[in-house]
């Protein structure tokens, strides 16, 4: 009984923190997330995934009048760093259900967002990572400013690209650009953006307010509210000059849309760099530092992502996640995720030592084992 009460008590406790930290309102038909855990960036626990949900869920019921969707952020420096897969980490490290669950509460919260018929607008005017770039691409509408940084930096940790990812990365129309961001973890500005769609609008910070006074104008007016012509009315092009991508079109095409695997992008870079390419030898140290297996499994999984439907893609993503996760497989020992976010975000060394430390010692036959569905009620249910 006793333990039962606090388990209870626990669970209430983490329920408020959640409240707190991802604030819900409605005000004239419009609907508006706040992510308020400015001190960790906004990095979204299970329990704020859940807290979005929820009130996307009584949003979207017959009834509740909401014509839009705000997200936003109370932090000046961050729309949201990702999935707080630190705490994860430690959790599953004490014999807990932590990847389990934070991974259930992401996908099934990308899952409504991408299902909901109440148009969401993202303003995005910081950075964007993991499961906070989701939190925004999912969505109908991305607005982001020239503050704006975008990253799928889970190699670096040891972990692939999800919430999603494996589905619109494969989507990039700009050739190349999507297995580069999904392998590099590359920071995208506004211009990198919108020339891939991650983005659908640029505004200028101090004109944000403006846009969203708008927004809510028009929502107040009651009806269907034209949410793109609005945001056209209020957006601009950003400076397409300093788009990255764009002034490396033909690199990433060579290097990473004609690459058939992980090696072949490696042997494209090597060749391009010794042409004189800074680009290409840049990249090619990113690449170096990361996951050898985190490598090879975000390139089969964007690969499988192409051709499959988006709940499909969420389901391989949880597998994935699970499989990665697993401290017990013996294919991967502990696993570099444990050993990723120990460098990266607990010792913040910066060095991690992956197992295997190469390519060419990561066997595809376990890469393919972790694709293999998960038993019965295990498996992400949507």
């Amino acid at each position: 009984g006793a333990q039962v009460q606090l388990t209870l008590q626990a669970g209430s406790a983490m329920a408020q923190t959640a409240e707190a930290e991802v604030l819900g309102t409605v005000e004239g038909g419009v609907g508006t997330i706040i992510l308020n855990r400015p001190a960790a960036l906004n990095a979204l626990t299970a329990d704020m995934c859940r807290c979005v949900d929820r009130h996307l869920e009584a949003w979207s019921a017959p009834g509740a009048a909401i014509g839009i969707v705000l997200v936003k952020s109370a932090s000046a420096k961050a729309f949201s760093a990702g999935g707080d897969v630190k705490g994860c980490c430690l959790d599953a490290r004490a014999g807990g259900e932590g990847p389990d669950v934070q991974f259930r509460a992401e996908y099934s919260l990308m899952h409504r967002i991408r299902k909901s018929p109440i148009p969401q607008v993202a303003l995005v005017d910081g950075i964007a990572m993991g499961c906070g770039a989701g939190l925004a691409v999912n969505g109908q509408f991305r607005v982001v400013t020239e503050r704006a940084s975008f990253a799928m930096p889970e190699g670096s940790i040891g972990f692939f690209p999800d919430v999603g990812a494996n589905w619109w990365l494969p989507r990039v129309p700009l050739p190349g650009a999507g297995r580069y961001i999904a392998l590099t973890g590359a920071r995208l500005g506004a211009a990198d953006m919108i020339c891939t769609g991650l983005a659908t609008h640029f505004v200028v910070s101090e004109a944000v307010e403006d846009l969203e006074s708008a927004l809510r104008a028009a929502a107040v007016a009651g009806g269907s509210v034209d949410v793109a012509a609005i945001l056209a009315a209020h957006t601009s092009e950003p400076d397409r000059s300093k788009s990255v991508l764009l002034a490396n079109a033909d690199a990433l095409e060579e290097c990473f849309a004609k690459a058939s695997s992980v090696a072949a992008v490696f042997d494209a870079l090597e060749r391009r760099s010794r042409s004189g390419c800074s680009w290409a030898a840049e990249t090619l140290g990113t690449l170096r530092s990361r996951s050898p297996t985190s490598l090879k499994l975000s390139f089969e999984a964007m690969a499988r992502g192409a051709a499959m439907g988006f709940e499909d893609v969420l389901r391989m993503e949880f597998r994935l996640a699970m499989a990665v996760f697993r401290m017990s497989s013996a294919t991967l020992r502990e696993g570099d995720v444990y050993e990723g976010i120990r460098a990266v975000l607990v010792d913040k060394s910066g060095r991690p030592s992956w197992s295997p430390a190469s390519l060419e010692q990561v066997r595809d036959d376990a890469i393919v084992a972790m694709f293999e569905p998960l038993t019965g009620r295990d498996e992400l249910q949507l």
